[in-house]
């Protein structure tokens, strides 16, 4: 099987080298072949991926390699997971919002995005959620043949559209690209009509009038040039994206690294998933100021659609049991709830911190990564 995999793993490369007309990369059993589905200068590969990276390699001496494929490269968000699992990756950012039957488990906390009202108390939350005594975590991703190390959550996901917004009445009948079940529910209750995309592909259907809005991240504008056709930013928390593991290896690749190696990743983990975070606050907020200079206008909400987002946001933790329960999650509630009630400990927490990278991801560490084994 090992060797099947290394075979069809080799061939996949060989296709991309030909594509790009260049020769293969050689293959070593130390090197971790990482792939993102996002595009380079995207906020996650920027100050997550890249970096960490560079510093597995650096802080092992060499002695594991590592190379980021972005931009779907190897494969695309769907199929992040399935790459992994069968070897083509050893490492990879598996976006549970894109394969939700194959991570119901997962997907509780996901579901749960309206509740984030700080990326910074609900990356702490949802880590501490999934990483510390998750029987069924665990036992999701142990069935899937991957070790996870951590999520990572944006920034408020804004309404974003070509037309002016002042309220709920002219969003009915708007075109807009919505991540997954949860924003695609939302984008239909706004009275909106869902688009399934990927943000890459964002630009371009705005372009040819496919999409006339997208739910999504205020720094998107940046790095997708959204702000070269997206004229109102409705500045309404709408919730944050935090879909599945940024840091999932397979677990055969997992476990041919020494103790002191996997120790050496999760203690890097914890440093970028919360450089991550900081970095995507740092972008979006300055992206923010810099959008009003190419045209776009940031508004806050008409009270209509100011009411919505808090209504909806009140069902949301039993509307994410449901879906759990139709899916037959084991101890669905109990695993929302403690989300909930994590996400009260993160609040104090994050009081403390504030916004100082090194005192928050020494508490991460504390609460959580010092946990993982």
């Amino acid at each position: 099987m090992k060797k099947q995999l290394t075979l069809k793993r080799a061939l996949c490369f060989l296709t991309s080298a030909l594509f790009i007309g260049m020769a293969p990369a050689a293959f070593s059993a130390n090197e971790v072949a990482y792939g993102s589905f996002l595009p380079p200068l995207h906020s996650v590969n920027k100050y997550g991926l890249e970096p960490w990276l560079k510093d597995i390699e650096k802080e092992t001496n060499g002695e594991i390699k590592t190379i980021l494929h972005s931009s779907g490269s190897i494969a695309s968000g769907k199929a992040t997971l399935s790459a992994v699992r069968d070897g083509l990756l050893d490492a990879g950012f598996i976006a549970n919002i894109y394969i939700p039957d194959q991570m119901p488990v997962s997907m509780v906390t996901t579901n749960l995005a309206f509740l984030s009202k700080n990326p910074l108390v609900t990356v702490g939350a949802i880590n501490e959620t999934t990483l510390v005594g998750c029987k069924e975590c665990d036992e999701e991703y142990q069935q899937l043949g991957i070790k996870q190390l951590g999520s990572y959550v944006t920034p408020s996901y804004n309404l974003m559209c070509k037309k002016e917004i002042k309220d709920l009445d002219d969003i009915k009948g708007l075109k807009m690209r919505a991540a997954g079940a949860l924003y695609t529910r939302w984008a239909k209750i706004m009275g909106g009509v869902p688009v399934t995309m990927s943000n890459a592909n964002a630009y371009e259907a705005l372009e040819r009038g496919q999409l006339d809005c997208v739910i999504g991240s205020t720094a998107w504008l940046k790095t997708l040039s959204l702000w070269d056709l997206i004229k109102y930013d409705i500045d309404a928390p709408m919730g944050s994206f935090m879909g599945g593991p940024l840091f999932a290896f397979s677990a055969e690749k997992w476990d041919s690294f020494t103790k002191e190696q996997q120790q050496i990743i999760i203690k890097l983990a914890n440093k970028y998933v919360v450089s991550t975070v900081m970095g995507y606050i740092k972008d979006s907020e300055e992206v923010a100021e810099a959008a009003k200079a190419k045209g776009v206008n940031i508004v806050p909400p008409g009270p209509k659609l100011a009411a919505l987002i808090e209504e909806h946001a009140k069902g949301e933790l039993d509307n994410a049991v449901a879906i759990a329960q139709k899916k037959e999650v084991k101890n669905a509630r109990a695993i929302a709830e403690r989300f909930v009630a994590n996400l009260k400990k993160w609040e104090g927490i994050v009081a403390e911190t504030g916004n100082d990278q090194e005192k928050f991801t020494q508490a991460l560490w504390e609460h959580v990564y010092s946990k993982v084994k």
